[in-house]
């Protein structure tokens, strides 16, 4: 008795399914073993892994002019300050350019809160720099404000404004040594928008010329 044509064809079709199937199956649960195998690495990092942090540690007595009377007469300059200091006072890092997953298998998953905690504390500083210097320049504080500004660049802010204004500082106040070196620091830093800073540095310069 001859077999169908249709019933081997249905065979056929049903060990290649169970085949593919059993295929997918062992390559997802190979997938999820390495996924958990990997979060258990993660999540037993020992929390000593924070002491490894290269935290920003900011003194506070740097910017004790902060708190002369002129600024604390002053309701408005003296709720800046007191935010600013507020600030330069958390713990911070800067994770800048890591991601969540690698700051995770260095760190461990049950250090993200405080990982994260760090790196929003360091973001905001590098925000609140550009606002306070703003507001120092508007009364009248350039000093002060070129000091503040110099803050952002030395915790390696990656905001473009902080050093264009800063370098707009430099030049209006004829600080040439600190213009230079200003500009060789964003040459050396290829975590920032280097050719955008520099073109309006340029500009600055070129527009501003006797």
């Amino acid at each position: 008795m001859q077999i169908p044509v249709i019933f081997l064809t249905v065979v056929v079709m049903v060990i290649i399914y169970n085949f593919s199937l059993n295929y997918y199956q062992n390559k997802m649960r190979k997938k999820f073993e390495e996924y958990v195998d990997n979060e258990n690495v993660q999540n037993i990092v020992p929390r000593a892994k924070l002491q490894e942090i290269e935290y920003i540690v900011i003194n506070e007595s740097d910017f004790s002019f902060l708190k002369k009377e002129e600024f604390e007469s002053n309701p408005h300059l003296l709720e800046h300050c007191n935010r600013f200091f507020e600030l330069i006072g958390l713990t911070m890092a800067d994770f800048h350019g890591k991601t969540n997953h690698e700051l995770k298998q260095t760190y461990g998953v049950n250090n993200m809160r405080d990982v994260l905690a760090y790196d929003e504390n360091y973001t905001t500083l590098t925000s609140y720099i550009i606002e306070f210097a703003t507001i120092l320049l508007m009364y009248h504080h350039t000093k002060e404000a070129i000091s503040i500004l110099d803050l952002g660049v030395r915790i390696n802010t990656t905001i473009s404004k902080n050093y264009i204004l800063l370098a707009e500082l430099y030049h209006k106040n004829k600080l040439k040594t600190n213009l230079f070196n200003l500009i060789d620091t964003i040459k050396a830093n290829n975590e920032i928008s280097q050719k955008k800073i520099l073109d309006e540095i340029n500009k600055i310069i070129e527009s501003n010329k006797e």
